[in-house]
This record gives C-alpha cells, structure tokens and sequence, in this order.
C-alpha cells in the first residue's frame, strides 16, 4: 500500500526507513512497481541482510561516521530519493514507557 501510495514510477529511487515485515514488503513492492533502486536505512544486522538478498541498497544508520542525509544524497547526485516509505514500526526506539513518549 505504502509503495502504491508513494506512485512510484518505472526508474525511480525509493528510500525506506525501517526493513522489518513491512519493510521488506514495501521494498519488494517498491521492485515490482519498477523502481530501479531502493535505498534502505536500519540498523539491525538480520534485517539488513535480507533487504540486500532482495537488491535493496542498505544503510547502517547506527554507524558513527553515517549521515542518512548524506548518504541519500552521495547516492542520488544531490537530488534525493523519487519516493520515501516509513515502515519503522511503534517499536523502533525502545518498547517502555518512556520510548513511547518520544
């Protein structure tokens, strides 16, 4: 639904945040809409690597030297991405009280 609401075209770059179930279904449908690269932001290890076994292009925002928006842009000439997808879920800073309140 994201990748359909997102009208991506045939040739465009798609970023999405988060690669978990919902992820991984916007990225394979992100694909079969015609997008010739997705471009994934995450951080956990398993995830990542089955965004990658799709042909997503991966970035690790946990690591020290990462800006997303730099990369995005380095990866994009400067232009950014076409379309972007959020499929973090509720979970993605903490599952206690006080992550939920951020």
């Amino acid at each position: 639904m994201a990748a359909e609401n997102a009208q991506i075209q045939k040739g465009d770059t798609v970023a999405v945040w988060g690669c978990g179930p919902v992820g991984q279904f916007a990225i394979a449908s992100a694909m079969m809409l015609g997008a010739a690269r997705v471009i994934v932001i995450n951080r956990i290890p398993e995830r990542i690597e089955l965004a990658r076994s799709l042909g997503a292009i991966t970035v690790d925002y946990s690591e020290n030297d990462v800006s997303v928006l730099v990369v995005l842009k380095d990866l994009t000439g400067g232009t950014g991405p076409d379309a972007c997808i959020d499929a973090v879920g509720l979970e993605a800073h903490s599952s206690d009280l006080q992550g939920a309140a951020r």
